[in-house]
């Protein structure tokens, strides 16, 4: 009897272990900015279409068009969207910001070419009520301009 328990316990070790290992958390490397201005005046805030610029700190910067295809209610748009532009993949080819993004439960928006890219409402960047209004983006479709 006594064996039967002793070659029981490398199956439960191996089974504690599964449940408690967790694959190491990916940080994020923040690797420019992204700027969206309005291209109409007259857009409502969801279906806004938007025209923005990715610079990063030593390449030129990447033109992108962006449609807010939802947005918190009760928001004007009346200024700039910014964002820091994070990802855990370096370095970010030309183009990869392209995609459709989703808020996270952390705030940001998700999204880009292979789901690598997370944008952080810039927090330098705010109005005059204080609030930065690339928060209030929840889905967005971003498009690399030619």
């Amino acid at each position: 009897m006594r064996s039967n328990n002793i070659a029981s316990i490398p199956l439960t070790a191996t089974v504690l272990l599964a449940c408690t290992w967790q694959a190491p958390a990916m940080s994020l490397l923040e690797i420019g900015i992204l700027t969206c201005k309005h291209l109409a005046a007259f857009d409502t805030p969801t279906g806004s279409s938007l025209v923005c610029d990715f610079q990063t700190a030593d390449g030129p910067p990447e033109a992108y068009s962006a449609i807010i295809e939802k947005i918190d209610s009760g928001v004007e748009l009346a200024g700039p969207l910014v964002w820091t532009v994070n990802t855990n993949q370096t370095p970010a080819t030309p183009g990869s910001l392209a995609g459709e993004y989703s808020r996270t439960p952390g705030g940001g928006l998700l999204g880009g070419r292979k789901k690598t890219i997370t944008l952080l409402p810039a927090k330098d960047m705010q109005d005059t009520a204080g609030d930065n209004l690339a928060d209030t983006v929840s889905q967005m479709s971003v498009v690399a301009s030619n």
